[in-house]
Formats: C-alpha cells, sequence, structure tokens
C-alpha cells in the first residue's frame, strides 16, 4: 500500500505541473528563478541520495522532472529577484549541497539537501505573500494534495523515508494557506 500511494503522489505531484507550467507560459504565474534552480538542483541530488540510501520515493520523482521543466521556463517568463533575501538563498542552498558533497554521507546529505529545498522556499513564499496573483493556486493545492498521498506512502519513519515528504508537505502547506486562506488572497478573490 505505501508504494502505491508513493507512485500515487509522485503522479499527482507531477500533474500539477501541468497547469503551473501552462500558468507561466500565459504570463499568469512568474516563478522565482532562484527558488526553482534551487529546488531544481536539490531535487536531483535528493533523487540521487535517496537512491543510495535505498529510499527513492515517488514525490521527489515527480518533483526533479517538473521542477526541471519550471526552472527553464522560469529563465524566460520568470522573476529575477531583487534586494539581499535572493542572492543569501542562492548562497545559503548552495551551502547546504556543499555540506552533502563534503560530508560524502547519504543521510546527513539527504538532511543538507532538504535544508537548501526549505531555504530555497523563502523567495516563492515571500512573492506569494506579497502578490498572491502571481501564482497558480490550483497547482499549489494540487501539489499540496500529493503531498498528502506522499505521507501515507512513507514505508517507515526512518528519517531517509519521512523527511523529505514531510519538509514538501510543510513547504506546499504554508504556500496553500497564503494562496487560499490569507487576507490578501481572499480579498483578491473577491474583487
Amino acid at each position: 500500500m505505501t508504494s502505491l500511494m508513493s507512485n500515487l503522489a509522485g503522479l499527482v505531484f507531477l500533474a500539477a505541473f501541468v497547469p503551473y507550467m501552462r500558468s507561466i507560459i500565459h504570463g499568469k504565474t512568474k516563478p522565482k528563478r532562484v527558488s526553482w534552480f534551487i529546488w531544481m538542483l536539490t531535487d536531483w541530488i535528493t533523487l540521487g541520495m535517496l537512491w543510495l540510501a535505498g529510499a527513492v520515493n515517488g514525490l521527489v520523482v515527480g518533483a526533479v522532472i517538473g521542477a526541471t521543466g519550471v526552472f527553464i521556463l522560469s529563465l524566460k517568463h520568470g522573476k529575477k529577484g531583487s534586494g539581499f533575501v535572493e542572492p543569501l538563498v542562492l548562497v545559503l542552498g548552495l551551502a547546504s549541497i556543499a555540506i552533502w558533497l563534503i560530508l560524502d554521507d547519504p543521510v546527513l546529505g539527504l538532511i543538507a539537501s532538504v535544508t537548501a529545498i526549505g531555504i530555497a522556499t523563502i523567495p516563492t513564499i515571500r512573492s506569494a505573500w506579497d502578490c498572491p496573483e502571481d501564482e497558480d493556486r490550483f497547482a499549489w493545492l494540487i501539489f499540496f494534495i500529493a503531498c498528502i498521498f506522499a505521507l501515507f506512502g512513507i514505508p517507515s519513519w526512518e528519517l531517509r523515508h519521512w523527511l523529505t515528504p514531510v519538509v514538501f508537505f510543510f513547504n506546499e502547506g504554508v504556500m496553500v494557506y497564503i494562496l487560499w486562506f490569507s487576507y490578501k488572497a481572499r480579498r483578491i478573490r473577491l474583487q
């Protein structure tokens, strides 16, 4: 059952990228380049570490494929970012990746990688809070639903199995809150 839920999570997560990418192409969604670059990079690294640790899950496979596509689209259609937050996030994210490479331990690397994923979420959360209309709320809701499936797909409560789905669940949950339930999001929907 856990394998089925993990695979379902991966398929649903991947499916969420369809409306998200369509929204990017139509100019409605403006992805933060630095977030999607770090997410793409850390998703690939996380997939490699999970592979080495024998704990690959569908959520990460879907994330790798989708984040790579969104990052490529963000080069043309995304937000560059301004201020100190984006460069700081980039440095911290790359530092987390360097820690993994130096430690050469898949589990410690996994911790560093999901730390980078969490850090990379900051510009997107900040952007969604400031301009919720720049994000596709339905895509983020589908991402969140995929994360719920992923939680049910955790085969054991060893760190290597639960850490990534829990971090994704938290990140997507924050985005769903901002885009669906925050005061700004409700005000925009009423206009």
